[in-house]
């Protein structure tokens, strides 16, 4: 049997992989934005950053710690011996006793710039803003200065600036290119199910590769109560846009923004902060609306230890969905639907760190063979790193994932099989390389490998994707 362009049955199909291809394309492009967001904004991770976010401190560490102590004390004036307590200071947590050994530098020899930058960074830690924000300006302000110390010196200072002020934008935006091997989310082979009979696809719905132009951007704003615990209004907005270079009817728009308090309600817990929020945004495929929604949800922040961070995020939102020439019945999907995600970091070292998340969705949509539960589980390994060869004076970093996800729906499809509920079971795999390229520029390099198995062979198939982007953040 062979399968043209429309009827229920294609149209189905065709709505389900319209939906597979939306959620594959925000996650593809959603890892690359916050590395290019950390690859380019925030305090660089100098040698007093990076050190004061060390996950644990050996026994040997603060033995040596004690011991250059006692050195110090015997003979102040020894500035190479002052320095290496300053960096075991750090290292050991105490960043007052580090800031106390920097400035007896200065003391001894005040044309240190990099040593006023030291200090800068380590007053910031301990929320000393104006502080630090007069130590590097000290540092700019050298004749000596390096160019390296100056590059890193002005975002901190921009960064300071910021946090001083009651509210301040913030963002990242990305420009780049997407190949896929199957951009279509559609079988190679053809054979599929048609009301429970063996059929064969025609060649324009089978896999097909394809290549798209995208722009990724994340644009936020706080603005600080003015109170002593740091309670403050978040805003953000989230946009996505794609264009195929083949597959037109594939385009992507995404827009989504949400707002809401960021308390922090425990003082003696000044880590751990509530923010509710309300959430709305909008889908359109092919340039045509897709779907539109809003609720509400709450995100739960706080550190566990000085390494194990945790966040716990629930949503729920109602759906509408429109149909198209194309896509008939679109309107099957409307219905509410509801997001619990948990997720842990782990500090392994002061560059490095392992991420895992674990994330429901309930999918209520109104027509049986629409409606599923989804189960989910990441793992990540990140780290940074300096720029091989010198290429760059600012930091680059590389991201591994894994991924499993289960969908179970709650009845068949009969215009598919009227006698197989469908499951789907996915895997994907992949990495990215960001490199921090010069001020608040970077280069994402992504690639991603992802296997969808079904019950129904209606909706397996395999990915390959690669992406390459210019980011930009503020």
């Amino acid at each position: 049997m062979l399968l043209g362009g429309s009827g229920r049955a294609s149209g189905s199909a065709g709505r389900r992989r319209a939906w597979r291809l939306l959620l594959a394309a925000l996650g593809a492009v959603s890892l690359a934005v916050p590395a290019a967001a950390e690859a380019g904004q925030g305090l660089e991770p100098t040698l007093g950053l990076q050190l004061a976010q060390a996950s644990s401190v050996s026994a040997a560490t603060r033995a040596e710690y004690d011991r250059t102590f006692q050195a110090v004390l015997r003979d102040p004036g020894n500035l190479d011996l002052t320095f290496r307590f300053a960096e075991l200071a750090v290292e050991v947590g105490d960043l007052e006793g580090a800031i106390g050994a920097l400035e007896r530098l200065l003391v001894f020899n005040p044309d240190l710039p990099r040593v006023r930058l030291e200090l800068g960074v380590l007053y910031y830690r301990l929320g000393s803003h104006q502080a630090a924000k007069a130590y590097l300006e000290q540092a700019l302000a050298a004749p000596n200065a390096p160019a390296e110390v100056r590059e890193r010196v002005r975002p901190l200072i921009a960064e300071i600036d910021r946090s001083l002020t009651t509210s301040h934008f913030f963002g990242a935006v990305q420009l780049g290119t997407r190949y896929q091997t199957d951009a279509n989310a559609a079988t190679a082979t053809g054979n599929v199910k048609l009301f429970g009979l063996d059929a064969t696809l025609s060649s324009e719905f089978l896999k097909q590769h394809d290549s798209n132009g995208f722009i990724v951007g994340n644009l936020g704003y706080i603005y600080d109560l003015g109170n002593q615990a740091g309670d403050a209004i978040e805003s953000n907005l989230r946009l996505v846009a794609t264009r195929q270079f083949r597959l037109t009817s594939l385009d992507l728009g995404f827009l989504e923004a949400d707002v809401g308090p960021r308390f922090h309600p425990f003082e003696r817990m000044p880590g751990l902060s509530l923010r509710p929020y309300a959430v709305g945004g909008a889908v359109t495929l092919g340039e045509a609306l897709y779907y539109k929604g809003g609720g509400g949800g709450l995100s739960l922040d706080t550190p566990l230890t000085r390494a194990l961070a945790v966040n716990l995020d629930g949503e729920g939102r109602a759906r509408w969905f429109h149909n198209t020439a194309s896509r008939s019945t679109s309107t099957d999907k409307n219905g509410p639907e509801t997001v619990g995600r948990l997720t842990a970091r782990y500090a392994l070292s002061p560059v490095a760190a392992v991420v895992a998340a674990f994330e429901f969705v309930r999918d209520a949509s109104q027509a049986d063979n629409e409606r599923n539960n989804q189960y989910g589980v990441t793992v990540a390994y990140n780290r940074q790193f300096s720029a091989p060869f010198r290429l760059t004076r600012l930091p680059w970093s590389f991201s591994l994932n894994a991924g499993r996800v289960w969908r179970e729906y709650a009845g068949p499809d009969s215009s598919v099989d009227p006698d197989v509920t469908r499951h789907d079971r996915e895997w994907s795999v992949g990495g990215s390389l960001t490199a921090g390229l010069f001020g608040r520029w970077s280069a994402t390099l992504q690639v991603q490998q992802q296997w969808v198995n079904s019950a129904l062979v209606n909706f397996a198939y395999r990915n390959s994707a690669v992406s390459l982007a210019l980011g930009y953040a503020f």
